[in-house]
């Protein structure tokens, strides 16, 4: 009783339906027959380049695979992709390669030395790596010292102790000191440019044998740039003599990485104001001072490797 009650509020028209109303539901039904003519002899034995394969549609007369071309792309094979551009980002611009780890100066030699193949293959175990790298780098300066002293920066006695403990323990990044130890054993030189494009240091393997016009061999030299945040961005291209001296022109270079400049006494007016000039310190709308030129030159440049 309480069923027949229950079936006529729910299923009021709960009446038989005819055959021929089943029928309305073939289009939704999945019957053997569109089965069949979902996976019946579709074959594709060639992709062309310029052809992508959309999702099968099928028609209700019908059983076809639509096909949809586009005649202005083409489809290059993956092992003709460069690898590089796997890390391209949004943020990448002219050529330069972004590392995804805090230390950015270690990895960016590493990349220098190795190539950027064998860095991206390292998957997770970047850890484990820098740990193997550095302790290679431990080993050269161990029994290499006076090739680490023969940079163009001055490298005590004092410095190499520090940069030996330095490749034994744990650091967030990479120091100078630490990294003209790896180019001497990369043997590359490097060039590093500040956020601003305005200055920059140069580290010289050989110091006797600092590029010049009249340089016939050069070992490769590489630009690192140094953004607003501390971090290395890579030019992997090695740059010639000629770009070297170009960016000379334009850029003011550091005495050295712990020392930008010279002593006041040691420039005239002139000296301070070029320096002004690559610096884009505006010197004409303000009179300046011998002091006050070296004091503006110092500021700017706190600034731009801040």
């Amino acid at each position: 009783m309480s069923n027949s009650y229950l079936n006529g509020i729910f299923f009021q028209s709960n009446e038989i339906m005819d055959i021929i109303d089943i029928k309305k539901f073939d289009p939704y039904v999945l019957s053997k027959e569109k089965k069949d003519c979902l996976f019946s002899e579709v074959v594709i034995n060639t992709i062309e380049p310029s052809v992508i394969i959309m999702p099968p549609i099928i028609s209700e007369n019908n059983c076809k695979i639509t096909v949809k071309t586009v005649s202005d792309l083409a489809i290059e094979p993956a092992e003709n992709i460069d690898q590089v551009s796997i890390v391209k980002t949004a943020r990448e611009r002219d050529d330069l390669i972004y590392v995804k780890q805090d230390d950015t100066l270690f990895w960016c030699l590493y990349i220098l030395h190795h190539g950027f193949s064998d860095y991206h293959n390292i998957g997770r175990n970047y850890g484990v790596k820098e740990l193997e790298e550095k302790s290679k780098i431990y080993d050269f300066v161990k029994t290499n010292p006076l090739l680490i002293k023969n940079t163009n920066t001055k490298i005590t006695n004092v410095a190499i102790k520090e940069i030996i403990s330095e490749l034994i323990s744990v650091q967030r990044k990479m120091s100078y000191q630490c990294m003209i130890a790896s180019l001497v054993y990369y043997q590359k030189n490097l060039i590093i440019v500040d956020k601003t494009k305005t200055s920059m240091i140069e580290f010289w393997i050989d110091r006797d044998n600092i590029p010049s016009m009249e340089s016939a061999d050069l070992l490769q030299t590489n630009v690192l740039y140094r953004d607003e945040r501390g971090n290395y961005k890579l030019q992997l291209e090695n740059i010639s003599i000629s770009k070297i001296m170009d960016m000379r022109s334009t850029m003011y270079i550091w005495e050295s990485y712990d020392k930008p400049l010279r002593g006041l006494s040691s420039y005239k007016v002139h000296e301070l104001e070029d320096i002004c000039k690559k610096l884009k310190i505006d010197t004409i709308s303000k009179k300046y001072k011998k002091n006050e030129l070296y004091e503006a030159i110092q500021n700017k440049i706190g600034l731009n490797f801040s």
